[in-house]
């Protein structure tokens, strides 16, 4: 908290004291409308997990029509129902939050499984790339194989254990090469 205190400190000593409170007021101004967006997505998501958690019949109706009075046509927290709700498993929740969506003619948000944001492909340690060239190669996929150390050879070069998944592609190219000729 001391580093706030010494902002406020230096503001102080540049602009005078109401300069410095209009700084602080439009500053919350402008962090208003997200914090308050965020406050509504936090309700929607807390009435799913109420929602999942109860079996009892009466009281599930009871929380539908708060989420939906909750939820009304709003676009974000239509797609923030309809993702939540498909995390949770509510299907039926999730297909009627799309329909609303579909009605407001926005996109609907992707089922299934999110891509892992950390298991973005990046730049690969010739040992990773090496695991997965012989993890692409089990399964016949020579040409990905090739691709994956192309890449990795542009940054290292020199690396024996590329050379060595290089090694593996060119005999996997033959094996399927003098397979196709004797099945042909």
């Amino acid at each position: 908290m001391g580093g706030v205190m010494d902002i406020f400190e230096v503001l102080y000593t540049i602009l005078p004291q109401w300069a410095v409170f209009v700084l602080v007021g439009i500053g919350l101004l402008c962090l208003a409308p997200s914090w308050y967006r965020w406050v509504q997505n936090k309700k929607v998501k807390g009435l799913l997990r109420n929602y999942a958690s109860t079996t009892d019949r009466g009281l599930r109706t009871q929380i539908e029509s708060k989420l939906w009075s909750q939820v009304g046509y709003s676009v974000v927290r239509l797609t923030v129902c309809a993702q939540t709700a498909n995390e949770m498993g509510l299907i039926q929740l999730c297909r009627k939050a799309e329909e609303r969506l579909l009605s407001l003619g926005s996109p609907i948000p992707t089922r299934g499984p999110q891509k892992d944001k950390k298991n973005i492909t990046g730049r690969l340690h010739p040992i990773e790339v090496s695991v997965r060239v012989t993890h692409l190669l089990e399964q016949g996929l020579i040409e990905n194989a090739e691709v994956l150390v192309t890449q990795a050879f542009e940054q290292h070069p020199d690396d024996l254990d590329l050379q060595n998944a290089l090694r593996e592609i060119e005999a996997a190219q033959q094996t399927a090469i003098s397979d196709s000729h004797k099945t042909g």
